[in-house]
């Protein structure tokens, strides 16, 4: 079997850099959410991907482009 991403550095030092640096985010797992990352800010939901590199990607853009 091969994996189209094995590459990909491993994310979760960077999610736990991520969540410690911006507690007020949740990130939700898929095993909680159906198969998806998701996030979360005071309710309001944030973004939504398939793959963890992803959403913390989409979070840092948000982050730098909306505050």
């Amino acid at each position: 079997m091969s994996y189209p991403d094995r590459d990909y550095p491993d994310q979760v030092p960077r999610l736990k850099a991520f969540q410690a640096a911006h507690p007020e985010i949740e990130i939700r797992n898929p095993a909680d959410t159906g198969g998806w990352w998701s996030a979360h800010r005071a309710g309001k939901n944030l973004c939504v991907e398939q793959d963890l590199g992803h959403l913390l990607d989409r979070l840092e853009w948000l982050l730098e482009h909306d505050g």
